[in-house]
């Protein structure tokens, strides 16, 4: 399973650094592809990541946080 996720910080033009934090039920994962970023100059963060096959189903938090912009809370589902 591969995991893409795409935040809109709605800061254009600006850019700032992102990071992101997912949360499983076991720990939060230390994936590839979840390494801060810059936003880009439309004020995008990209990440994506793979999803083990072996990760219990179910909703998980994602806390993604640009620095100097704030933090929000989201989740997203994995399904079998």
């Amino acid at each position: 399973m591969k995991a893409i996720f795409i935040w809109q910080l709605f800061t254009f033009p600006d850019i700032f650094e992102c990071t992101i934090k997912v949360y499983y039920k076991s720990s939060p994962s230390s994936s590839n592809g979840l390494e801060p970023k810059n936003s880009d100059g439309n004020g995008n963060c990209t990440w994506s990541w793979k999803v083990g096959t072996r990760t219990t189903p179910g909703d998980w938090k994602i806390v993604l946080t640009a620095e100097g912009a704030g933090q929000i809370e989201t989740y997203f589902t994995v399904t079998e």
